[in-house]
C-alpha cells in the first residue's frame, strides 16, 4: 500500500515540477530561442511528426546519435514546444553523466527538475542503478531521451575508438544496453539522427554561439532527423541483433 502511495505523490510530484518549469524556462526561453532557429532555417527537422506522435503515445526511449553537448541533449527537448505546454510526458527525460552535472556543480534539486536521470559510467554499479531507474520512468509512460554511443561520437570518452561510417554519416559502433531497457520497460524506440555541419567536438557555449552572426553561417542548419516512426524491441530478445538494428535505423534516419 505504502509503495503505491509513494508511487503516486512521486508521479504527483513530477507533473507539477514538470509544469513549473515548462511555463516557466520552457515557455519563456526554450521555446522562443527554439522557434527562433526553426524560423531562420538554423534548425531544421525532417519526420516531425514521427517525434511529436511518438511523445504523445508515451513510453517511448529517443535515441540518437551524440555529435555535440547542445544539441541533442538540450535542445531536443525545445522540439517538442508547444506539446510540453499541455502534455507532462511531452516534458522529456535525459540521460546525463554524473560527472558531467558534478563538473557543472549542478545542484541535485535542479536536476530533478530537469528530469535527468544520472548515469555514472566509471561505475558499473551505478551505471546498472541508472538503467533500472530509467526502466521505471518508462514503464510509468514517460519520454526518454539517450545516447547509444556512450558518450560524444568524437569525445573523450570514445577517443580511443574508431567510428563507423555509413553514407557520409560518422557514428560510434552501439555497444550500450539502452535497447535492453527498452524491452524490459515495454518500450518503444524512435530512431534520430542530429547533422551538425561540423565533427570536432566543442564546449556547449561554443555550441550556442555559433548559432549566431553571418561569419557563423557555415554551422548552419542543424538538422534533427526522424525519418522512421517508433518500433518496439523484437522477441525473443537479443541484444546484437538489437544494437545491430538500432544503429541501422538511426544511420538510416
Amino acid at each position: 500500500m505504502m509503495k503505491v502511495v509513494r508511487s503516486v505523490l512521486w508521479t504527483a510530484g513530477v507533473i507539477l515540477a514538470g509544469y513549473f518549469v515548462a511555463w516557466t524556462f520552457g515557455l519563456v526561453v526554450v521555446g522562443p530561442l527554439v522557434l527562433f532557429f526553426l524560423a531562420t532555417g538554423r534548425i531544421r527537422i525532417k519526420g516531425y511528426w514521427n517525434l511529436v506522435r511518438a511523445a504523445l503515445r508515451g513510453r517511448v526511449i529517443i535515441l540518437l546519435n551524440h555529435p555535440t553537448l547542445f544539441f541533442e541533449t538540450f535542445v531536443i527537448g525545445g522540439l517538442l514546444f508547444p506539446w510540453y505546454l499541455i502534455f507532462p510526458q511531452c516534458f522529456v527525460w535525459s540521460l546525463p553523466d554524473k560527472r558531467l552535472l558534478d563538473d557543472w556543480k549542478m545542484p541535485a534539486w535542479i536536476r530533478v527538475l530537469l528530469r535527468c536521470i544520472q548515469l555514472d559510467r566509471s561505475r558499473r554499479i551505478a551505471n546498472g542503478r541508472g538503467g533500472v531507474d530509467t526502466a521505471e520512468v518508462l514503464k510509468m509512460g514517460w519520454v526518454v531521451v539517450g545516447h547509444p554511443e556512450m558518450g560524444r561520437t568524437l569525445g573523450e570518452a570514445n577517443r580511443h575508438r574508431v567510428p563507423l561510417q555509413h553514407d557520409g554519416r560518422v557514428m560510434q559502433k552501439i555497444a550500450s544496453k539502452l535497447t535492453l531497457v527498452a524491452d524490459k520497460a515495454e518500450a518503444a524506440i524512435l530512431p534520430g539522427w542530429v547533422d551538425v555541419p561540423y565533427r570536432e567536438p566543442v564546449p556547449i557555449m561554443e555550441s550556442f554561439r555559433r548559432m549566431f552572426g553571418r561569419e557563423n553561417q557555415k554551422y548552419w542548419p542543424i538538422v534533427f532527423s526522424f525519418s522512421h516512426p517508433a518500433y518496439r524491441p523484437g522477441r525473443p530478445f537479443r541484444l546484437d541483433s538489437e544494437n545491430d538494428r538500432l544503429q541501422h535505423e538511426i544511420f538510416s534516419a
